[in-house]
This record gives C-alpha cells, sequence and structure tokens, in this order.
C-alpha cells in the first residue's frame, strides 16, 4: 500500500505543476512555439490526462496505484524541470520561486 502522504505530496506537485503548466500555455510566445512542434500539445494533453486518471484513482481507492506511482512522480518531476526553463525563459521567473516553496 502507498503511503497516504507520499500520494498527498503528488497530488500537491500535480496541482502546482498544472497551474504552471496553464501559466505557459497562456502565453503569446508559447503558442507561436507550439505551431512549429505539434507533438507537444499531444504529448501535454496524454499528460494532463494521466494526472486526472491518477487523481480519480486516489478517489477510488485504487491499489494500481502503487504500480505507476514511481513513474508518475519521476515524469512530473522532469516536467517541473522543464517548465522551470521555459518559465526562465518566458519570464515568469519570479512565479518558479513561488511555485517551489509550495512544494
Amino acid at each position: 500500500m502507498v503511503n497516504p502522504i507520499r500520494i498527498a505530496s503528488l497530488m500537491s506537485l500535480i496541482e502546482v505543476q498544472a497551474f504552471r503548466l496553464s501559466r505557459v500555455e497562456a502565453h503569446p510566445a508559447f503558442a507561436t512555439f507550439v505551431k512549429q512542434e505539434p507533438d507537444l500539445t499531444e504529448a501535454l494533453g496524454a499528460v494532463r490526462k494521466f494526472w486526472n486518471i491518477f487523481q480519480q484513482d486516489v478517489t477510488n481507492k485504487d491499489p494500481l496505484i502503487e504500480s505507476y506511482i514511481d513513474q508518475l512522480e519521476h515524469s512530473t518531476t522532469v516536467l517541473s524541470r522543464d517548465l522551470d526553463k521555459l518559465y526562465s525563459v518566458l519570464g515568469f521567473s519570479d512565479v518558479v520561486i513561488e511555485a517551489r516553496v509550495l512544494n
């Protein structure tokens, strides 16, 4: 059984990263970038879908969480680092600090 504190921590991380991702996607420069990288939209949609599945699994206390939580934590952490870079490039540096404090 997965530690409930670990699940709560991952839920918080996902919430923060979803917010940060929404901010990046709303930036005009990101729209230009996505036009050059059409697969990115699909990949980000898949990330959101997986986050939603995890949130539903937590609500339903699905025992399968144990089989994929390591990968989800890793993937969300990698995305967080990528968002740090995007935030810096897009001029959101101050928000990166705030998001890290929430974690």
